[in-house]
């Protein structure tokens, strides 16, 4: 039988769609660290310049990412490391505090959009947390967003000696208690607003669980956590707000068949 081809992963990413992610999630909860391979090969280390030392660091953005970027901040603003330590509550299976957004991820690239990852955190167990986080409900389907936070996490996986410098520098500064010299978990999130995973829920575009909770399995395994995280906004005067975030999983009403 012929092999079937691997394509990268940030190519995979752009081509995902609603009709054909019950395909992909399929082959890559079979064939994930085939999949692993090939990005990691691919994989030009970044080494220096992770802006992590500035949390407000991002550069300008499109009309279309406007709501995604007043997200990024919001999210910013309440868990950020600078904070400290005991509150807000950590979000579980997700990040204890959130250091930087908009964190370059590759090397400089003529005429191309740089990679950066829309929030890196840290975890209740020290490990980095790479956080996807979309604004808009009619954007990509849930694989498309798994597929870009382990890209970003494959990446920073492979720039690590690089990156480690600068990030235990920023936690050193921030007296994080628990910092890992490697990474052998880095967490994924794929986080959204509320009305995104009611979007994402309904028949017509739910993956089907049984090979979506593979893929999970095949992620954790291969050292990858997923997390899906719901986002709200909470009135708590008559001039503010904050933002909640709440584990999402798929649940049996979803299944496709």
């Amino acid at each position: 039988m012929e092999k079937q081809h691997i394509p990268d992963l940030f190519s995979l990413r752009k081509a995902i769609t609603h009709k054909n992610q019950h395909y992909w999630i399929e082959r890559l909860a079979n064939e994930l660290p085939l999949f692993i391979t090939k990005a990691t090969d691919s994989v030009n280390p970044r080494e220096r310049h992770f802006n992590l030392a500035n949390p407000s660091s991002r550069p300008s953005f499109g009309i279309q990412r406007r709501c995604e970027a007043e997200w990024e901040a919001w999210c910013m603003s309440r868990w950020s490391i600078r904070h400290g330590i005991k509150t807000p509550k950590p979000i579980q299976d997700a990040w204890h505090r959130l250091v930087a957004r908009q964190v370059p991820l590759e090397p400089p690239i003529y005429q191309r959009q740089l990679l950066t990852a829309d929030l890196v955190g840290i975890s209740e167990d020290g490990f980095p947390v790479i956080v996807e986080l979309k604004g808009h409900v009619k954007q990509a389907a849930v694989l498309a967003l798994i597929l870009q936070a382990l890209d970003y996490a494959i990446r920073l996986k492979e720039s690590w000696n690089y990156f480690f410098k600068e990030w235990r520098d920023v936690l050193s500064q921030c007296n994080w208690p628990t910092v890992q010299c490697e990474p052998h978990r880095i967490y994924l999130v794929c986080a959204a607003p509320s009305d995104y995973w009611k979007h994402e829920k309904s028949p017509r575009f739910a993956p089907n669980l049984t090979h979506y909770f593979e893929l999970k399995k095949a992620l954790n395994f291969c050292g990858f956590p997923l997390s899906l995280i719901s986002l709200h906004k909470m009135t708590v005067n008559k001039v503010g707000f904050r933002v909640i975030a709440r584990p999402f999983e798929f649940t049996n009403t979803n299944i496709v068949i």
